[in-house]
């Protein structure tokens, strides 16, 4: 959206502090003039409990950096509203969006194809999916056309069901929530409990989950379960019961752990590797999810090549997931081909039937409601700001005798 995104370049600076402040309200870590308090944080993070774990600056600041923030932001609610006011203070223009003459969107050195040691993809802010998510607001399909966004559905479990063999955790994917379904085999909420009724058990199995994919220990899994009244002992309890639960995909991802330390290099079933250097430790936390997010990486690249050979014009990649772009007509059997391309590859990196879910977008972008609500509030301050400067101009004029 070429228009909208010139409006935003042109009055983001002058309302910028205006929705900080807004967004400012309930955190009270910036002044009046929109300055950062690190006191202020450091406050903030020890009354999280988080003091010990928070990395550090050489000089004993806190860090404030979005990979700082991605550890933390998905278990705090504090951190994650934080942070969507550091990527706002952060912005300056979305030039890099412009398109080019031809009318196509080319960012220079944003895409980053392979860009990670697993075969993701590691895009810059220069790409619209590597910036902020209220920013894909500015996304909109050209005439006569529909945006389809088309999400593979809880691929890392999926992933990692089919590579292990774990019939308990194929179970809990073939479910639909597979963090409610690991509550239930837990025996810790009645077999007939759903995400309404049993909310809060469900959010504790989803740390539990998470945070032990990215072998994180109970220790620090306590952290994260502290604003539920789960104190280390009975993290440490949780994080058991859950490897005896899916105990088949713990296995054999030690299995494939010890294999990169002792021979130095660890592969996917496609033949994507990673090699270590000789007689360098090797951290276990560096590998033990590889093996997910490579073979996850070669799922997605088949998928394109099956899209593409299909003749569907595909728009992104985006981690896990394709934005399509389909003429009106046609849309419906576009989407149902695109879907079982996507299917078609998992089936042949890894075997078994993945689901995929679809939004459909006629008009620009919409995000989650906590992101749709920032884009929102931006545009909102900006059309106050276009409604004081006219009324200012008006009294000029009547001032100056000149308003007809």
């Amino acid at each position: 959206d070429v228009k909208q995104m010139k409006t935003f370049n042109d009055y983001w600076p002058l309302v910028k502090d205006s929705v900080i402040q807004e967004l400012n309200q309930s955190l009270g870590l910036w002044d009046e003039k929109s300055k950062f308090s690190h006191q202020k944080f450091e406050q903030l993070v020890r009354k999280l409990d988080l003091i010990t774990e928070w990395p550090k600056t050489p000089k004993g600041k806190l860090k404030t950096n979005g990979d700082t923030f991605d550890i933390f932001k998905e278990t705090y609610p504090d951190i994650k509203a934080v942070s969507k006011v550091f990527d706002l203070s952060n912005q300056t223009k979305l030039t890099e969006f412009n398109v080019s003459e031809d009318n196509r969107y080319r960012p220079h050195k944003g895409f980053k194809m392979f860009g990670t040691t697993t075969g993701r993809c590691n895009p810059s802010t220069k790409w619209i999916f590597g910036n902020s998510k209220w920013a894909r607001n500015f996304l909109k399909p050209s005439f006569g056309n529909v945006l389809v966004y088309l999400d593979y559905k809880s691929e890392e479990p999926f992933i990692a069901a089919q590579l292990s063999g774990d019939e308990n955790l194929l179970e809990a994917y073939n479910s639909g929530d597979i963090y409610l379904h690991t509550a239930k085999l837990a025996g810790a909420i009645p077999e007939d409990a759903t995400k309404q009724s049993h909310p809060e058990q469900r959010k504790i199995f989803k740390v539990i989950v998470l945070a032990s994919n990215y072998g994180m220990g109970s220790r620090s899994m306590a952290k994260s379960l502290k604003q539920y009244g789960i104190t280390q002992s009975e993290a440490a309890g949780l994080l058991k019961k859950y490897k005896e639960i899916y105990s088949k995909y713990f296995e054999w991802n030690e299995q494939h752990s010890n294999h990169a330390q002792m021979f130095g290099v660890i592969s996917t079933p496609n033949g994507w590797d990673r090699r270590f250097p000789k007689d360098k430790f090797i951290n276990p936390r560096s590998v033990i999810n590889f093996p997910i997010q490579a073979t996850a990486a070669d799922v997605l690249r088949n998928a394109l090549i099956r899209l593409c050979n299909s003749n569907i014009k595909v728009c992104a990649m985006v981690h896990d997931a394709f934005l399509i772009e389909c003429p009106i007509p046609e849309h419906r059997d576009m989407i149902r081909t695109a879907k079982q391309c996507m299917i078609d590859a998992a089936r042949h990196i890894v075997g078994g039937e993945i689901q995929v879910d679809e939004e459909i977008h006629r008009g620009n972008f919409k995000q989650e409601p906590q992101d749709q609500k920032i884009f929102d509030l931006i545009f909102n301050e900006i059309d106050k700001f276009k409604n004081i400067k006219h009324r200012q101009e008006v009294t000029l004029k009547v001032d100056r005798g000149t308003y007809v």
